[in-house]
């Protein structure tokens, strides 16, 4: 009889980091995905931050929370599943199953953080009163195309 060890693997998270003025920037989306991470305190993603320079920018290492664990990798390096996905993008602890865009990737860590405390039901109010909030795509939803579209679109407009 075999014995099956269950090996601990964490869901990846991979999130963008864009360069500008030899800088490294977070974009609105990462920042967003962040936010959400450190306000549910989920621990069940190891977060990756792709960048596209050969240099990390230390200062930028020092603003992102503490506890999130963060990484730094290569667009190059990325497993080819992740490379053909528009980030931010979440695997599956199998890395066969990859969940790409923003509204998907927030619900997901909604669910996974419902999932790992289900006292938190702040956390799953924010999936509406039917908990379908984010669930259709943006074509389809005009919430989740306010939230993945919108929303993001105007501030970066805002901001330039």
């Amino acid at each position: 009889m075999k014995h099956n060890e269950k090996k601990e693997q964490h869901l990846s998270l991979f999130l963008e980091v864009c360069s500008q003025n030899e800088e490294l920037r977070l974009p609105l989306h990462t920042s967003i995905v962040l936010f959400l991470l450190s306000y549910c305190e989920c621990k069940s993603f190891k977060v990756f931050m792709v960048y596209t320079s050969s240099s990390c920018s230390d200062a930028l290492r020092s603003q992102l929370p503490v506890p999130l664990g963060v990484s730094w990798v290569q667009l190059e390096d990325l497993p080819q599943l992740v490379r053909s996905c528009r980030l931010p993008a979440a695997v599956d602890e199998s890395g066969r199953l990859c969940r790409a865009g923003l509204a998907v990737v927030l619900r997901h860590i909604i669910i996974k953080t419902s999932e790992e405390d289900p006292s938190r039901k702040d956390v799953l109010e924010l999936l509406g009163f039917k908990k379908t909030c984010l669930k259709a795509c943006a074509e389809v939803s005009k919430w989740t195309r306010l939230c993945e579209i919108g929303i993001p679109s105007a501030v970066e407009e805002h901001l330039l």
